[in-house]
C-alpha cells in the first residue's frame, strides 16, 4: 500500500515553524517498524518476568541482546530519516528531535559495550527495553489506532520514564561509589556521561506535565 508522504508544518510555542518528518509512503515499512519494537518489548516483558519469579536479572546475554535489537532499531530508524526524511512514529517528530533521541542512545550504549562494563547497567537496560511500547504506540497512532490508546500511551510514557530516571540515576550513584571506592578515577570520570540521559529523561517528565497542565 503506498501512502503519499506528507511534511507537517506546526508553530511551536515560540512562534517558529516546525518541519515534522513524513510518515513512510509505504504501509508496510511502518508495519515492520512496529513489528521490531514490539518484538522488542515481547524481550522486555520476558525479562521482566523471569525477574519477578526469581528476583535476579539472571540472563545478562538475553538482556545485551535485546539492548542491541533496540539499538538496531533506532540506527534504521535514523537511517530513514536522515536519507528519506521518513518517520514511522510520525506525525509529531521531527528530524531533530529524532536525533536528539535516538543519536545519544546509540552512542551510550555501543560506548558502555566498547568499554566493557555493561553489567553495572544491567537494570537500567530492563527498564529502558520497555520503552519500544512507547516507540510501537507512536506508530500505531500513525496507522489508525483510536484515540485511546495514545491516551494510553502518554501514561504509559510517564510511568516508564520516571521508572526509568529513578533506576539509572540509582545505577549511577551507585557505579560512581564502586568505582570511586576502589580509586578508579578515570572509570567515575567515565560514569559521569551518564547524567547526559538522567537530565534528558528529567527534561522529558517536565514536558509530561506542562502538557498535562494545559490539556487537563
Amino acid at each position: 500500500i503506498y501512502r503519499t508522504p506528507v511534511l507537517t508544518m506546526a508553530s511551536s510555542a515560540g512562534g517558529s515553524v516546525r518541519i515534522e518528518l513524513a510518515s513512510p509512503p509505504y504501509a508496510w515499512i511502518s508495519w515492520l517498524v512496529l513489528s521490531m519494537y514490539s518484538g522488542v518489548y515481547a524481550q522486555a516483558v520476558t525479562i521482566s518476568a523471569r525477574f519477578y519469579s526469581t528476583y535476579e536479572i539472571s540472563d545478562s546475554a538475553f538482556v545485551y541482546g535485546a539492548l542491541r535489537n533496540l539499538v538496531v532499531i533506532y540506527f534504521v530508524e535514523c537511517i530513514l530519516a536522515v536519507r528519506f526524511g521518513w518517520c514511522a512514529m510520525s506525525p509529531g517528530w521531527t528530524l531533530k528531535e529524532l536525533n536528539q533521541h535516538h543519536v545519544p542512545f546509540i552512542v551510550g550504549v555501543s560506548l558502555l559495550f566498547l568499554l566493557g562494563r555493561p553489567e553495572a547497567w544491567l537494570p537500567a537496560m530492563c527498564v529502558v527495553l520497555h520503552t519500544a511500547l512507547n516507540e510501537a504506540l507512536f506508530i500505531a497512532k500513525g496507522l489508525g489506532a483510536p484515540e485511546w490508546l495514545s491516551k494510553f500511551r502518554r501514561i504509559f510514557g510517564f510511568c516508564i520514564v520516571a521508572l526509568l530516571l529513578l533506576v539509572e540515576t540509582w545505577c549511577l550513584l551507585r557505579t560512581s561509589i564502586h568505582w570511586l571506592s576502589s580509586g578508579e578515577i578515570l572509570e567515575v570520570l567515565i560514569a559521569q556521561l551518564a547524567w547526559g540521559a538522567v537530565s534528558y529523561h528529567a527534561i522529558l517528565l517536565r514536558m509530561y506535565v506542562k502538557r498535562w497542565q494545559k490539556t487537563g
